[in-house]
């Protein structure tokens, strides 16, 4: 019962992702270009420096912290301890104001990604009860390389993947996740294609 559900909103937010297919190529092919073209020159702002970006970008449409905030939040944040680690670099809980916040540290050489997640989160209106909250975007210099940072909410369930893999849930719980789930793809469908194909690992569980 609890597969059926599963598959009946992954089948629903397949058909919202595929409703306009020419609207979809066309936002993919402006803000997912492959990695070396998207570095390349005739980007706007890749020829400034990272000061510059963060100078430059704009928290927009009530996505993340006023600019001023954001340029001065990773010399406020206290990492706590490593919760993750993937490709462009590692995933800290920090401590920031008495909360908790997750912070993604990008290595210099990852400048391109962090620069385009960056983007995405400042530049779409990305607020949804069920999307990752977007805080800051930030660099620090740690005396031997400089550490560029994003700072999203944090979640003490971790990722999708490390849920499903540590427990068993029952039917009741799957149908939250899964509606919860198909909620937060339709959003994201309506203005931008996801990350991708890497929905699995980049899907956070929120407190059941």
């Amino acid at each position: 019962m609890g597969l059926m559900v599963l598959s009946v909103c992954a089948a629903i937010s397949f058909w919202w992702a595929r409703r306009s297919p020419k609207t979809i190529k066309r936002e993919s092919r402006s803000l997912f270009a492959p990695e070396d073209s998207f570095c390349e020159t005739r980007h706007p702002m890749m020829t400034a420096t990272i000061r510059d970006m963060i100078e430059l970008t704009t928290s927009g449409s009530g996505s993340g912290l006023p600019l001023l905030v954001q340029r001065s939040i990773a010399r406020q944040i206290q990492l706590v301890d490593i919760i993750g680690k993937g490709r462009f670099g590692e995933v800290w809980r920090g401590r920031w104001r008495g909360e908790n916040v997750a912070v993604k540290i990008f290595s210099s050489r990852e400048e391109c990604s962090w620069f385009r997640e960056a983007e995405i989160y400042q530049t779409v209106m990305l607020r949804h009860e069920n999307i990752l909250g977007f805080i800051a975007a930030d660099n620090k210099d740690n005396g031997t390389w400089t550490q560029l940072w994003l700072i999203t909410d944090y979640h003490e369930n971790g990722s999708l993947f490390d849920f499903l893999t540590a427990r068993t849930i029952d039917a009741n719980t799957l149908v939250k996740m899964a509606l919860s789930i198909a909620t937060g793809l339709a959003h994201l469908h309506m203005d931008i294609v996801g990350t991708k194909g890497e929905y699995y690992y980049a899907l956070l569980v929120q407190p059941l």
